[in-house]
């Protein structure tokens, strides 16, 4: 479930992301609203894909103390990732 994929840290690291966002306290009020309850509404999955959207877009949204237990294939991604910026 996706509440419980969702530290405080990775919430934080969010809301740091989404000074700038159009709507961010729509969409800060989503992810917060989520971790307190059993299900999410279609309006709520709208801002929440709307926030991941937006940060992810970001060269800060990778943070490796928030993104601790990555598989073989994702860090692979990412130090190619890291690689293109050299």
């Amino acid at each position: 479930m996706l509440k419980n994929e969702l530290s405080d840290d990775f919430i934080n690291h969010i809301k740091n992301l989404l000074i700038d966002a159009e709507d961010k306290d729509v969409i800060i009020k989503a992810f917060e609203e989520i971790k307190k309850q059993d299900y999410i509404d279609k309006y709520q999955r709208g801002q929440i894909i709307k926030g991941f959207n937006s940060v992810m877009l970001s060269k800060e949204f990778y943070n490796p103390q928030i993104f601790k237990n990555l598989d073989k294939e994702t860090n692979k991604l990412i130090d190619k990732k890291s690689m293109d910026r050299v």
